[in-house]
């Protein structure tokens, strides 16, 4: 397969990839639901494993293949062409967003937000304070879990500190 695979090629690939990817792949998904600004068109195949040995198998089939790949993750701040995507899309995003604790390790998902990891780590009835640091231009949040981290008291007395607070 070359940069332009034929639409023969195509579909021989995504019959390859529904085989081997563990997880969703279609042909002609629209990517416009998949990016903050709702915008974009069709990927030529769309796959979207739910296990990291999926990926694998993905970008093993696709790279062997020859055929274009784009990673697509939570789609933040991304825009597509309306005329879409001619190769595969990758999609780590929902289907990749596990959270697995053993005592105070978290594993999480390439696909996991950040703000579900630490709703997932926080104990219920924890106190989380979230700091804004930079109006205007970004916002960012410091969290601390009063109650299951130690030191937590420090930490949030240089945020605000740091904030001029």
């Amino acid at each position: 397969m070359t940069a332009n695979p034929t639409p023969r090629d195509l579909r021989d690939l995504a019959a390859h990839l529904a085989a081997v990817a563990e997880g969703d792949v279609a042909s002609g998904r629209l990517l416009a639901p998949y990016t903050s600004y709702r915008i974009g068109g069709p990927t030529a195949i769309w796959a979207a494993p739910r296990s990291a040995q999926g990926v694998q198998r993905v970008v093993e089939a696709v790279h062997s293949a020859g055929a274009p790949l784009f990673v697509l993750g939570r789609g933040s701040n991304l825009l597509i062409s309306d005329r879409g995507w001619p190769g595969v899309t990758l999609y780590i995003g929902e289907n990749l967003s596990d959270i697995h604790f053993a005592g105070e390790q978290a594993e999480a998902g390439a696909g996991c937000l950040l703000m579900d990891l630490v709703h997932a780590a926080v104990e219920p009835g924890s106190i989380l304070i979230g700091a804004p640091a930079v109006p205007r231009t970004q916002f960012w949040r410091q969290v601390v879990a009063l109650r299951r981290l130690p030191g937590a008291l420090d930490d949030l007395r240089a945020i605000k500190r740091r904030l001029g607070l």
